[in-house]
């Protein structure tokens, strides 16, 4: 019942929170009743008292207790929660005996709560029932006779409110209703705005990559370079607009589907790589053994979410590392589910305590300084909330200013039928491996990912710390990482192989931008960074030469061999000149004569 009570769908509900307050609003009119009796206030006898106390205790409790059953909005218990508050306020004027006493401002607060939370319905039922409750209540106690005027008074009072409150609400609702439309205009405006904008710059994105194929000397290299990096800038930032357009009117959908989040996150990591290299960053992609191959969700929305959060990380990290660490989370009472929670963790410069709870709005940083700094928009951060709660999750942020900040995004993606990790090879079993990384966060996600696999991982920040002579059992394979300020990777495995005496099989953690030649069959290559099956791979592959899998090592990631032209007709329709000859460009590169059309007709 606690988890119950905590769980989010219970504790958000505004029902759960009415029912909260009038179990503690009755034991307080019922403490003050009692406390006039005793001062002489009031005179009634205590069985009256306790009848009335107990009887609607035991009603709101059983109110309470079936909110927390069925937390979804019921409007049968809402109307029956409000025949208990008009109700037993009247049973306590009676048993006050005094037809003014400050129990009629009860009926205040209940038409009001009723009118603000529930509508204009609402709020004249509550009124209605307060005045036959009141006039009830003054009535057994002959209260127009002995309190005429102050009776008249309060009357006309539980009356012309609740007639001001619905004129209130109805300019609320007006107002509500032209700032919904104003929204639904903005984002229409900037949906087709957006759209319109992409096609004239897809054509300068496509023309900058062909001139690129040119010959151009290193100055015209550089501005070709340039304006290609400022055009996807903008399509980036044209994109976030139109998706959040989409979300403000509840017309992006979502696209349910099985996809290995393993690859899905990976392949982020090294999308932004390149950044984070630029940066000098350390980019760390570490996945738990418990993450399964397959979920169940959509790809390119998790891809999205992953992309903003990791994408800020590097933007405002300006030395260190940026960590993206993947784990499963186990299905509880609340959850149907299991959970995958991303959590992305960098050594920037942190977010203010005071600012925290703004770093999810539109538009928004943590002061101008960071803008004119970083630049940014600020929406990565909303669009990445705004599509976790579309697929039924949660995010958050922990941040301490000047050291960094972690966040965090929860997704039910486990799919009970699929919940499997993916199981390292046996022949990894029982050898001990070496890894060379100077960098902690790093040296741990190799040392993760090899001892899943049943090998014994030592660690050392350079080869300078390697003692071969303390250890009995030979290293069967070394792990040399490349860092981002660069090191010679080939002379420090020549190093290690005359430091342990033999030629142990090596497995080169480097970046893919950067060339290394390197000779034998005992040499193998893998990109940072990497995912525990690729690297369970290479290691295969260096203990025994032409086991592994040459595409997860990143020996396949070169560039395929051109195909040969098919000599193709093509019909293309296409109504942008600009994109028209693009398309021409690309398919005549190809080998295919093209047609070009305006429309299909």
């Amino acid at each position: 019942m606690p988890k119950r009570i905590f769980s989010p769908e219970v504790a958000g509900s505004s029902e759960f929170q009415t029912a909260v307050i009038r179990i503690l609003a009755w034991m307080l009119m019922m403490g003050y009743l009692a406390l006039g009796h005793e001062e002489g206030v009031y005179d009634f006898e205590w069985k009256w008292f306790r009848l009335l106390f107990g009887t609607y205790f035991v009603w709101y409790l059983a109110h309470f207790l079936y909110v927390i059953w069925r937390p979804e909005s019921h409007p049968f218990r809402i109307y029956m929660g409000l025949v208990g508050d008009v109700s037993g306020n009247g049973f306590a004027i009676f048993l006050s005996g005094n037809p003014v006493t400050p129990f009629v401002l009860v009926y205040i607060w209940v038409f009001l709560s009723q009118g603000i939370r529930y509508g204009s319905r609402n709020l004249a039922l509550a009124a209605v029932l307060s005045v036959i409750s009141y006039s009830l209540a003054v009535t057994a106690l002959d209260g127009w006779r002995t309190h005429a005027f102050e009776v008249g008074f309060t009357l006309f009072f539980l009356v012309i409110l609740p007639l001001y409150q619905y004129a209130l609400l109805r300019r609320l609702h007006r107002a509500k209703r032209a700032a919904e439309e104003a929204t639904r205009a903005r984002g229409n405006f900037l949906a087709t705005m957006t759209h319109e904008l992409r096609t004239p710059l897809s054509g300068v994105i496509g023309m900058a990559g062909l001139l690129r194929e040119t010959p151009l000397d290193g100055e015209q290299q550089g501005y070709v370079d340039a304006i290609n990096v400022s055009a996807k800038q903008l399509q980036s930032l044209i994109g976030d607009i139109l998706d959040l357009s989409k979300i403000d009117a509840g017309k992006l959908e979502l696209r349910q589907a099985h996809f290995d989040i393993r690859q899905s996150v990976i392949e982020v990591c090294r999308v932004l790589g390149s950044q984070a290299l630029d940066r000098r960053l350390e980019l760390v992609c570490r996945i738990a053994p418990e993450v399964p191959t397959r979920v169940l969700g959509d790809d390119l929305r998790f891809r999205q979410i992953l992309f903003n959060l990791l994408g800020n990380a590097i933007k405002f990290t300006e030395q260190g590392e940026v960590v993206v660490e993947v784990r499963r989370l186990s299905a509880g009472n609340v959850l149907a589910r299991g959970e995958i929670e991303v959590a992305v963790r960098d050594t920037g410069i942190g977010i203010p305590a005071d600012k925290l709870a703004r770093i999810f709005d539109s538009f928004w940083q943590a002061d101008d300084s960071t803008t004119r700094r970083h630049g940014g928009t600020g929406l990565g951060t909303t669009i990445a909330r705004d599509l976790s709660r579309l697929m039924g999750g949660a995010i958050g942020v922990e941040s301490q200013e000047g050291e960094g900040s972690r966040f965090w995004v929860r997704l039910p993606l486990i799919d009970p039928g699929q919940p499997q990790p993916p199981r390292p090879p046996a022949r990894l079993r029982n050898h001990r491996a070496l890894c060379i990384e100077p960098n902690a966060s790093a040296a741990e996600a190799v040392r993760e990912a090899l001892e899943v696999a049943g090998m014994k991982v030592e660690l050392a920040g350079s080869v300078d710390a390697v003692r071969p002579g303390e250890v009995e059992e030979p290293v069967a394979l070394a792990c040399i990482a490349d860092t981002p300020q660069g090191i010679d990777l080939a002379g420090e495995a020549q190093r290690l192989r005359q430091r342990l005496g033999h030629e142990v099989p090596v497995v080169f953690l480097h970046y893919p931008r950067r060339t290394l030649r390197v000779s034998g069959r005992r040499n193998v290559l893998l990109d940072k960074p990497f995912e525990p099956r690729a690297l369970w791979a290479a290691a295969v592959e260096a203990l025994v030469p032409g086991a592994g899998d040459l595409e997860a090592t990143g020996e396949g990631a070169r560039d395929p061999a051109p195909a040969e032209p098919s000599g193709l007709h093509v019909l293309v329709a296409e109504d942008d000149n600009i994109n028209a000859r693009l398309i021409q460009s690309l398919l005549g590169r190809a080998g295919h004569r093209v047609t070009l059309m305006r429309d299909g007709e």
